[in-house]
């Protein structure tokens, strides 16, 4: 499942990864990414990762297409959780941007939110 967290505002998207993701659970988000890049010349992505269970087969594809047409307008990424989970997440997303891309530990929010804000601040 992905959820939109509270956190999301402006150019920064905050979701919730959970369970096993589905081809579905990408249709509930491209709307909301495509939206927001629309009116965004950049995001910035925070994702939290909460008992996540990785990717169905049709989900794996679905990320895929949502990483060619989101990967683009991101500026940077920051990934909360499990510390193994998000560092995995943190250098397979290496490979796919040059974008600058965090992991932080499940207790460590307010300090990726605080890293994102620098970019905001500064400016990618």
């Amino acid at each position: 499942m992905i959820k939109l967290r509270e956190e999301t505002s402006g150019d920064l998207l905050a979701l919730e990864l959970s369970g096993l993701l589905t081809h579905e659970d990408f249709e509930f988000i491209n709307p909301i990414c495509q939206r927001a890049a629309s009116e965004h010349e950049s995001l910035r992505i925070l994702l939290v990762l909460r008992d996540f269970h990785g990717y169905s087969v049709q989900g794996n594809w679905a990320k895929t297409v949502w990483v060619y047409e989101t990967m683009p307008r991101v500026a940077c990424m920051a990934i909360v959780g499990p510390e193994r989970d998000a560092t995995a997440m943190a250098l397979a997303g290496a490979f796919t941007s040059s974008r600058p891309i965090e992991a932080f530990s499940e207790n460590e929010l307010s300090r990726a939110l605080d890293w994102l804000q620098k970019f905001i601040e500064a400016g990618p």
